[in-house]
């Protein structure tokens, strides 16, 4: 019975883990400026940044740019966990 339990519980975790390489995979070949990506926050707001992905591995990627919604930060460097991005919105090709 152990044994179900704990297979109900890895495979709760398998859409999360598709979810994450497969934004993983979309900003590893993803343009400068060509995306934007909404973060939830601990208060339950949402930060959108848009810039260029600067590093990236399996648990986060460093973006050189914007956050679109605080009109203060003009440029800057920001480190976003992959677990935490609530989505990617891909801007259409000019």
């Amino acid at each position: 019975m152990e044994f179900i339990e704990g297979l109900i519980t890895v495979i709760k975790y398998i859409p999360m883990i598709f979810g994450h390489i497969k934004n993983y995979y979309y900003l590893r070949k993803a343009k400068p400026m060509t995306f934007t990506i909404g973060t939830k926050t601990n208060v339950g707001s949402t930060i959108f940044t848009t810039g260029r992905v600067v590093s990236i591995n399996l648990l986060t990627v460093i973006i050189e740019g914007y956050q679109v919604n605080d009109p203060v930060t003009t440029h800057g460097t920001f480190t976003i966990s992959l677990h935490k991005i609530s989505g990617i919105n891909a801007h259409p090709s000019c």
